[in-house]
């Protein structure tokens, strides 16, 4: 995952996974089959990963404004410093590739109904537009942080969503 994330899927030679993952070539083919199925795996990964993280922010003490602001931060993988996994797949090969298309849309409804739940908790009117739009600048900032928006710039950026009504 680290190394498709890192670089891209077009990238990365085939023998650069292979080498990353420990497998000889045989090995690697008996398991994936291809290098587009080891993308589509790291991207299920990567996106359980992410609920996970989403399900934790959700159960934290925190106001829902709080938890917005986290959510977003987390969607634009700030902390990561190199964008969302999921944004850089879909840019790179989405349109291209139904199976990547259909593991992005899941992953967005995931992060939707983690925002708008938060949006509701809110009291904030009209969630689902909400949700998309923050969800929408954060996968923005995703990609303005991977060509070198600065981190604080980013999440200024994403506070200021969040904190205006």
């Amino acid at each position: 995952m680290d190394l498709l994330w890192d670089r891209g899927f077009e990238a990365t030679p085939i023998g650069d996974l292979i080498d990353h993952m420990g497998l000889s070539r045989s090995s690697f083919y008996a398991a994936f089959g291809s290098k587009r199925a080891v993308l589509l795996e790291a991207l299920e990964i990567y996106s359980r990963q992410c609920a996970g993280l989403m399900q934790n922010i959700a159960r934290t003490p925190g106001t829902p404004r709080q938890n917005l602001r986290a959510m977003a931060h987390q969607i634009a993988q700030l902390d990561e410093g190199r964008g969302c996994f999921v944004v850089k797949a879909i840019t790179e090969r989405g349109r291209h590739d139904p199976d990547l298309c259909r593991i992005a849309a899941d992953h967005q409804q995931m992060l939707m109904d983690h925002v708008a739940r938060e949006l509701r908790r809110l009291g904030a009117p009209d969630t689902i537009r909400q949700a998309r739009v923050l969800i929408a600048a954060a996968y923005g900032t995703s990609l303005l942080t991977s060509s070198g928006l600065g981190k604080a710039e980013a999440s200024a950026l994403l506070n200021s969503l969040v904190d205006d009504d």
